[in-house]
């Protein structure tokens, strides 16, 4: 999901030939994910209640919205429609809830301009929301800063990426050309976490493999 919502606000940006490539990832990560967990499901009762409780169950959810809005880019809507319809269901049984800031600006796009007020000011309020957790998340960071690669760096990425899409898509419904400039400049932070994080992921592969 971190990977996909880094393609969505490169898309914002204007690089579209990076959003094909890093979506095309995404797509991958998304299958081998999917598979991963369906397996996980085929067990007993009990170990499908703790499949259902790991990360990866809301993972799932928020990387399939975000693959979906991906391939709404390029007008691939059938595809789309599905994931967002898997997604639908598997927030209903896994609680989780993501990109709502996003979820919105996207909301009050399609409302055309001007945007309903009330949608508008949820947009806002919640984006708002987003840049508190963004400052709290680079202030833990800077304060506690870790080397090496762990799964858990991808958690960091995807709120990063988010907040600067958001923030974008925002700009741009709301009129507020500030929050267009701030999401194009907290892309290029989330661009580089990714690519840390990306390159960690790979190195630790291919050690893993190595050993084994």
């Amino acid at each position: 999901m971190a990977t996909g919502i880094v393609a969505v606000g490169l898309d914002l940006a204007g690089f579209p030939w990076a959003t094909r490539v890093l979506l095309a990832v995404t797509a991958a990560l998304w299958t081998v994910m999917a598979v991963t967990f369906g397996l996980r499901l085929r067990g007993d009762r009990e170990g499908r209640r703790a499949a259902r409780r790991e990360p990866v169950s809301l993972t799932t959810v928020a990387g399939s919205g975000v693959l979906g809005v991906g391939l709404l880019l390029f007008r691939h809507e059938m595809a789309a429609e599905a994931l967002l319809a898997l997604m639908a269901v598997a927030w209903l049984l896994a609680g989780a809830l993501s990109i709502s800031a996003l979820a919105c600006a996207k909301l009050a796009a399609a409302a055309g301009a001007p945007a309903p007020p009330p949608l508008e000011a949820l947009m806002l309020v919640i984006l708002a929301a987003a840049f508190a957790w963004y400052l709290l998340l680079a202030c833990a960071e800077a304060a506690r800063p870790r080397t090496g690669y762990d799964g858990r760096r991808w958690s960091t990425v995807f709120p990063l990426g988010m907040t600067a899409a958001a923030a974008m898509t925002a700009g741009t419904v709301s009129g507020l050309h500030w929050l267009d400039v701030l999401g194009r400049v907290l892309l290029w932070p989330a661009l580089a976490a990714w690519s840390v994080v990306a390159v960690g992921a790979v190195r630790h592969a291919a050690a893993s493999r190595t050993s084994a």
